[in-house]
């Protein structure tokens, strides 16, 4: 009866242990399962974000691009401005002098 009775407790106890070690496997399957999920959303989460930035940046530096062009032409205009003035003024300065003498 003894042997019995230890032969019933032992095989509870494996049968126990095995449905212990199937739940620990499925919760850890599900655990990776879940981590793998966030991470991958993570990633996809952080690509967008990259590319997002990489586009904004290119935007930037294409409108820095055209403001330079912008302010070489208006530096340009403003030299050819400056020469014309500056030969206007000479040729009045030079006619004053000539009415003065």
């Amino acid at each position: 009866m003894l042997r019995t009775f230890q032969s019933n407790v032992n095989k509870n106890m494996n049968a126990k242990r095995r449905r212990l070690e199937t739940l620990t496997a499925k919760s850890a399957s599900n655990c990776n399962s879940k981590v793998e999920n966030v991470m991958a959303n993570q990633h996809k989460e952080r690509m967008d974000l990259h590319r997002e930035y990489m586009k904004q940046l290119n935007d930037h530096f294409l409108m820095w691009e055209r403001d330079m062009a912008k302010a070489k032409e208006e530096e340009e205009y403003l030299n050819v401005m400056y020469t014309i003035l500056k030969i206007h003024i000479t040729s009045h300065v030079d006619i004053a002098e000539a009415v003065n003498v």
